[in-house]
């Protein structure tokens, strides 16, 4: 889960707690990607809209 307003993600994995992830942390990725991503780069790739539009929340679910 993507938090737009604080801009974080929120990584939620079967079986394990939700982590919470902030910054130049470092997302998991699906298995035989060749991929580092820090948080604050997946933020840099989003378009946002402008920084004072209302509170957003994205959800990506990788199965």
């Amino acid at each position: 889960m993507i938090d737009t307003d604080d801009r974080s993600v929120i990584v939620f994995k079967p079986h394990q707690q939700p982590e919470f992830c902030h910054k130049e942390y470092s997302l998991a990725v699906l298995d035989g990607i060749d991929l580092e991503l820090a948080v604050e780069q997946a933020f840099s790739w989003l378009k946002m809209k402008s920084e004072s539009a209302t509170h957003q929340v994205v959800v990506w679910q990788i199965v």
